[in-house]
């Protein structure tokens, strides 16, 4: 998408035409409404890699009536803007998902705050029932400094919030520091069989 304007096009409908695609990797593009409908139409789509876009914040997650049964395997590297809840909300649409990776990913530190005041929303579509969350197997959050050392909460609750995390096999979490909510959820798993942690944070920072 280098020589389209702002690094997005008006129309994605051509994905249609790939019938039997099972992988999609798009790196260097904004992600809109346009983009995600089609994406989400891709009925045998497996996996899906994100590198370096622009998660476009206009759309408006908690609203935005989407779902797909196929996708099990999500990888996000270097998003170019922060991301905030409405991004985790929308990633838990994609209701077989079952491995999720990240890879220097900046997550707003108002993350909290912006939490409670859309709880309600976020019961009602999603969170009403834990048996309605995805069951994670894999969830790898890992991230180089300065991405490790700029959140001051438990991001691994967070995503507790919108994924069903008891059922982990596998968990890398690269942290600035740990948090009293990380002990929560880590007290939660029933099967996990491979734990990765670092903490990134230094006495200096």
């Amino acid at each position: 998408l280098l020589s389209a304007k702002d690094n997005f096009l008006e129309d994605y409908s051509f994905l249609r035409a790939f019938k039997s695609l099972k992988n999609l990797y798009l790196e260097n593009f904004k992600l809109t409404n346009e983009l995600l409908r089609e994406i989400v139409n891709c009925k045998k789509l497996v996996s899906l890699y994100f590198m370096t876009f622009e998660y476009d914040e206009s759309i408006d997650a908690m609203n935005l009536n989407v779902c797909n049964n196929s996708i099990i395997y999500i990888k996000i590297k270097c998003p170019k803007n922060v991301l905030d809840c409405r991004f985790i909300y929308l990633l838990s649409r994609f209701t077989f998902l079952q491995h999720l990776i990240f890879r220097d990913v900046s997550f707003s530190n108002k993350e909290p705050e912006n939490f409670n005041q859309s709880k309600n929303t976020i019961e009602l579509n999603l969170l009403s029932s834990g048996s309605a969350r995805e069951k994670l197997k894999t969830l790898k959050l890992k991230n180089n400094p300065p991405f490790a050392n700029r959140n001051t909460f438990s991001i691994l609750n967070i995503y507790s919030k919108y994924f069903n995390l008891q059922y982990l096999n596998h968990l890398t979490y690269e942290v600035c520091s740990f948090y009293q909510e990380d002990i929560y959820v880590f007290s939660s798993f029933k099967q996990l069989h491979r734990l990765e942690l670092n903490v990134k944070r230094r006495d200096s920072i």
